[in-house]
């Protein structure tokens, strides 16, 4: 007889993050990135590409690619702020930035999966799942009524 033995340390940890509603992961996974297609958006591709380059530290082309990040989510500009933010080496300081981009994005329907997309570039599973709820939430009161 063969013994089965559980190890439940060796487990890998599950990736909670990708618990948001069918529908609007599709609606994420149809986003593309295209800062070519207008002038402001080349104007951006221009100073993220400054940004990320050059001789100086990680630390500092992270911190000027999280202030591009912060200023092109106010500005709604997800596809610029999350250009950016997978160019932060720093894991905690990019998770940071994609919450805020999330949070941004949950804002306003139209731009929810722009929050999926940001979710996704995140490594840490508690703040995955802490924006799936937020997300799942603002998806649950945009469609109210509507299903």
């Amino acid at each position: 007889a063969v013994t089965q033995v559980n190890h439940p340390t060796y487990h890998r940890p599950r990736r909670t993050g990708g618990a948001v509603p069918q529908a609007l992961l599709n609606e994420a996974k149809g986003i593309r990135i295209d800062l070519e297609s207008d002038p402001e958006g080349q104007s951006w591709k221009a100073r993220i590409a400054s940004a990320a380059s050059g001789f100086s530290t990680q630390a500092d082309k992270d911190g000027r690619l999280g202030e591009i990040v912060l200023t092109t989510a106010e500005n709604k500009r997800f596809d610029a702020s999350c250009t950016a933010a997978v160019l932060i080496r720093d894991d905690g300081l990019r998770d940071g930035l994609m919450r805020k981009i999330a949070n941004a994005a949950s804002a306003d329907c139209a731009s929810l999966p722009w929050g999926v997309f940001a979710m996704h570039g995140m490594r840490d599973p508690q703040a995955q799942a802490e924006t799936s709820a937020l997300l799942t939430q603002r998806w649950k009161e945009c469609h109210e009524g509507r299903e």
